[in-house]
């Protein structure tokens, strides 16, 4: 309604409307922001989901890939086709895993194969010295010799039962000790006592030569090792007579330590192959031998951060080389 009035020369004037109509709009104003807004947010949600299901399906399938692998399917690849820059990477790192693997896979499967071929020879060696001396009757001298024989081969069986057993702790570097300083004329003089009476049996001649402050950083059990099989090795192909030298020096890589003999010495070739497992040279076939020493020398020195090397002596017959990191010497 309207209202006029007038005092002291002032009109007012008074208007009033019901407000019905202003609350409606005002009502379907706020529900439409609220249905736009969860519009929005659905449509974002929905745009986000489909988005994310194509970045995210690569991704998928390369852990569909990576779950269905079997531990027999070594030589199987991952696909590299359809990934986007950074998954790419992630697959060719995943291959090139499978790959190494593979090739540490094939490498037991020989071993295995190996080691069961060479520990079934002297197994059938004992079996027919054994049927062999039992067939008939016989004296006791007789007897007495089978079993010198039954005896030599078990101890080759035994020493290659060794020698895989060494060989398994090595692969795994499982040596029971860190990295430590070892004074090297303190291990040369442990093999030389260890090895002077069997070397005086076999007319060998063997000396050591090392400085006495000289220390390489080292596994001092697995240390212990290596100069064990290097100083068996050189003994057993040196002939009566003959010498075995076992030095140390210090060289511009680190520490050497060295065995030579004047034995027959490396065919020409076997430089390289002495160091595989169950190679035996020319020189094996009558010294016998498991073709494992080298092996395991090898093993154990690069599992110690160090390398190995063969070759001819200067005085004739065979070297063996061994290269450790230097440590300072204890004060």
């Amino acid at each position: 309604g309207e209202a006029w009035s007038s005092s002291a020369g002032r009109v007012w004037l008074r208007v009033a409307a019901p407000l019905d109509a202003e609350q409606q709009l005002a009502a379907r104003v706020r529900s439409g922001v609220w249905l736009a807004s969860f519009l929005g947010v659905v449509a974002a949600a929905l745009a986000a989901w489909v988005v994310g299901r194509r970045l995210l399906r690569p991704l998928e399938r390369l852990v569909g890939e990576v779950d269905a692998l079997e531990p027999s399917a070594a030589d199987h690849r991952l696909s590299e086709e359809g990934f986007g820059p950074e998954l790419l990477r992630l697959a060719r790192a995943f291959n090139g895993l499978l790959g190494r693997v593979a090739g540490v896979l094939a490498t037991q499967r020989d071993f295995n194969a190996r080691a069961s071929h060479a520990l079934k020879t002297p197994v059938a060696a004992l079996l027919t010295q054994a049927e062999v001396a039992l067939r008939q009757e016989r004296s006791a001298a007789d007897y007495r010799a089978a079993l010198e024989d039954v005896r030599a081969t078990a101890k080759d069986a035994a020493r290659l039962a060794d020698g895989l057993l060494a060989l398994q702790r090595a692969d795994a570097a499982v040596v029971g000790e860190a990295l430590q300083p070892v004074p090297v004329e303190r291990a040369l003089r442990r093999v030389e006592r260890l090895f002077e009476a069997r070397a005086k049996e076999a007319g060998v001649t063997l000396t050591i030569a090392a400085a006495p402050d000289l220390v390489c950083r080292a596994h001092p059990t697995a240390l212990d090792e290596c100069l064990d099989a290097m100083v068996d090795n050189a003994v057993r192909y040196t002939p009566r007579g003959g010498r075995v030298v076992l030095e140390a020096h210090v060289a511009a890589e680190g520490v050497v330590i060295e065995v030579r003999d004047s034995g027959p010495g490396f065919q020409p070739g076997e430089e390289r192959q002495v160091f595989e497992r169950f190679f035996r040279g020319a020189a094996a076939a009558s010294a016998g031998g498991t073709g494992l020493g080298l092996a395991l020398v090898k093993a154990l020195v690069e599992a110690q951060g160090g390398s190995v090397d063969a070759g001819p002596a200067p005085e004739g017959g065979a070297r063996v080389s061994v290269r450790l990191r230097a440590a300072e010497p204890a004060r």
